[in-house]
């Protein structure tokens, strides 16, 4: 993999589109480095994106994985600059995309892509779903783990990135045009075949994922024959309101709710073949039957565990929660086979009884879960192959004890699940540390690739200046879209248009087709200049998907983004009514009057800039705020460090043996001559934080030294890093002999 020369490409390809992937583009793309994020699959997402609760707080979490808070729902997205019509401009999305070659190496990688089409135009689709209705061809749901079937032409996912339906196609598609005869868009191509483009990127990231063990290699469990019995992301399935039930638990024999539900754990995991821990299963498990407890009244859950591995403060406290708050019972045994009542379909298990000595007891279930264990990706030996990287014995990323972010070929990282089992909070952690390490290779190059957010949506455009109507009387304009068939055949747009033209300020009103089409949009853009609008009030679809798209028409206009009012004809009207065209009309003139009500009394927004210290506090230094330090640092920014203590290395001072081997105080020693040695890094041993005020990129810290000085500094990020100690407990003597052995 080693070329002639170096030119750096000044790009990044992040490998994987799940959290772990979106995550590390995110981060990168936000600090002005160019990203191409590639998924094999059709939608960004990954496994997440089939779970609706996560543990342990039950919720979505998606939009938590970054700092765009506020926004609104960006599912399966961490964030809306994954959005179709608010990406970020420094991430460009390839999905059915995967590496056909690669060369070069660290700082110009040449990268051969090859890319399947979607036989259906993204610009162009507007979710209408005629082609869906229209074909013939039913296969296997994917996302919903081949519970149901789905037609050839689909969705990736109900909420999918894109947000558009692309075509499996096969043999099944020969002759077959139905799809096309229906599209009103004219969005479809079954004529389009593969091709390769060739990119060039200084770095790769590796966010492979995983993939689950397959539970019809365990032929014991009786999984694919017995009805009843289902793996942990079928039982998601069931309990998410996308699920093939909407989020009914019902068995799948009889379509009844289960009365007495058993989870199986270590299924293809902790064995002879496979002997690490999958890291997840036992507190998914935990997860689900709690779900199943708030769900059916006196429901029996009963877990069948080795041992109860809850990595986390929380998930400890979450495991002693489902016992005694949900009463789900847990059994320490491991199931050796299962049985099925032919009769009644029910599930029937023999294991040892701790409660009466170990005596085999007998018990029915009306559904078992196997919770599956972790496999390496699939396509990750040919992927390894191509970029030159280790392996290691499971099929996961080789990668080093001190450096676990790094594969074993420069310039390639790794983040996430591929590396080794982990759960959500870890990868996005993971993924963040990846992206951290990338921008020390681009360290005079970040901020290069311009992005603004500026306004209420992403951009690296310039605009015209903003027309000033503060003191002018409104001067409204309404526009609708057409949409066929979602909102014409249903609303009547001539009729609400015409109406709504009476209402006060309104002053123009215009069908525009399909709004989100660059003609539609151009029409929004000449109509606040020819009728001189100040405000602008769109019927269309959701806010969710589109009011960046609009807020960037009209400030393209010389408008204020926030002078627009978004009215959802599509969801709550259309759809709410799709057989009662005259309450869906009524309906959405009344959301269009409320529309012009809210629009008359909107006023400019503006964001303040300012400008950020670029300096970062670190507080502690032990491994993870020295490790903190040399980060931020590589990448061109100054740090100040303290620690309490006379030396730095916090608790890493008192580990003189790893189990694997490697040396810690080696590891110790580098990074202290590192850190000391560092032009950007101020070390401050013996030094406590004595006040902190101010707000992020503007903090003010007072540092009291040990000798009773004081300093002042100013910096915009903090990074708490001040480790932990161990427990002193008074159990089994602790503390009662003078020379306690450990």
């Amino acid at each position: 993999m080693i070329s002639d020369h170096v030119q750096p490409a000044g790009s990044v390809l992040v490998v994987g589109g799940g959290i772990g992937g979106m995550r590390a583009a995110v981060d990168l793309a936000e600090a002005g480095i160019k990203v191409y994020l590639i998924e094999r699959d059709a939608g960004l997402g990954g496994r997440v994106a089939q779970l609706g609760y996560m543990f342990p707080t039950h919720d979505c979490v998606l939009c938590r994985g970054t700092s765009d808070h506020g926004y609104g729902c960006t599912r399966p997205a961490i964030s809306p600059a994954f959005m179709d019509h608010n990406r970020h401009p420094n991430i460009e999305i390839m999905t059915r995309t995967q590496i056909k070659d690669a060369s070069g190496q660290a700082g110009d990688f040449n990268i051969t892509l090859l890319r399947e089409p979607r036989y259906i135009d993204p610009d162009l689709c507007t979710n209408c779903g005629l082609c869906a209705i229209a074909c013939p061809e039913r296969l296997p749901n994917e996302f919903q783990e081949s519970l149901v079937t789905r037609m050839a032409v689909h969705k990736s996912a109900p909420r999918s990135l894109p947000d558009t339906y692309y075509i499996d196609k096969g043999d099944y598609c020969e002759g077959c045009n139905r799809c096309v005869d229906v599209c009103p868009t004219d969005a479809i191509n079954l004529d389009e075949e593969p091709w390769e483009e060739t990119i060039q990127v200084s770095a790769i990231i590796l966010a492979m994922g995983y993939t689950l063990t397959d539970p019809l290699e365990l032929e014991e469990y009786g999984y694919g024959r017995y009805l009843n019995v289902v793996h942990s992301m079928q039982y998601e399935r069931f309990v998410s309101r996308s699920g093939p039930t909407e989020g009914l638990l019902l068995r799948p024999s009889d379509n009844t709710p289960p009365k007495r539900i058993a989870w199986l754990q270590c299924i293809g995991s902790r064995d002879q073949k496979h002997p690490y821990c999958s890291s997840i299963c036992c507190m998914y498990a935990t997860k689900e039957a709690v779900l199943a407890k708030e769900r059916l009244d006196e429901v029996h859950c009963q877990i069948f565990i080795m041992d109860e591995r809850a990595f986390n403060k929380e998930y400890n406290a979450y495991f002693h929660r489902s016992t005694e708050q949900y009463g789900v019972q847990y059994t320490r045994c491991r199931i050796s086979d299962i049985r099925e009542d032919p009769k009644t379909k029910s599930l029937i298990v023999q294991y040892p009884d701790p409660e009466n000595g170990g005596q085999i007891r007998e018990d029915m279930f009306d559904m078992i879960v196997l919770s599956v264990g972790v496999r390496p990706p699939s396509g990750a030996e040919v992927v390894s192959s191509q970029l030159g990287f280790d392996l290691n014995e499971y099929g996961f990323c080789q990668t080093d004890k001190f450096n676990p972010l790094e594969t074993s070929q420069p310039g390639i990282y790794v983040c996430g699940a591929f590396s080794s089992p982990k759960d959500i909070a870890e990868t996005i952690i993971d993924s963040a540390g990846a992206a951290g390490d990338v921008m020390r290779l681009f360290q005079n190059n970040l901020g290069a690739s311009f992005s603004n957010r500026e306004f209420p949506f992403l951009s690296d455009a310039e605009f015209p200046p903003e027309k000033d109507v503060r003191g002018e009387d409104p001067r409204i304009g309404v526009f609708s879209c057409r949409c066929y068939p979602a909102m014409e055949g249903i609303i009547d747009i001539e009729s609400l248009l015409e109406k709504s033209a009476d209402f006060p300020h309104v002053v123009h009103t215009e069908e525009i087709g399909y709004g989100c089409f660059p003609e539609g949009l151009e029409k929004i853009k000449d109509s606040i200049s020819k009728h001189n609008l100040n405000r602008v009030v769109i019927a269309a679809c959701s806010h969710r998907t589109h009011e960046s798209l609009f807020q960037k028409t009209v400030r393209e206009a010389g408008l204020n983004s926030y002078l627009m009012e978004m009215v959802n004809l599509r969801g709550f009207s259309a759809w709410v009514h799709p057989h009662q065209p005259e309450m869906a009309t009524r309906n959405g003139l009344e959301l269009i009057r409320l529309g012009v009500g809210r629009a008359a009394v909107l006023e400019p927004i503006y964001k303040s800039s300012i400008p950020p210290n670029h300096r970062a506090l670190v507080i502690g230094g032990g491994l993870a705020g020295m490790t903190a330090a040399l980060s931020i640092a590589d990448s061109g920014f100054d740090v100040v460090l303290i620690e309490r203590n006379d030396s730095l290395g916090g608790n890493l001072q008192k580990v003189q043996f790893l189990v694997e081997g490697d040396n810690p105080n080696k590891l110790l020693r580098d990074l202290v001559n590192r850190l000391i040695s560092h032009e950007r890094i101020t070390v401050m041993t013996r030094t406590e934080l004595e006040e902190y005020s101010g707000h992020v990129g503007a903090y003010h810290a007072i540092l009291r030294h040990q000798d009773g000085s004081q300093s002042k500094i100013s910096h915009g990020v903090t990074i708490v890093a001040t480790g932990g100690q161990e427990t002193r407990v008074k159990h089994y003597l602790m503390g009662e002999h003078l020379e306690p052995h450990l």
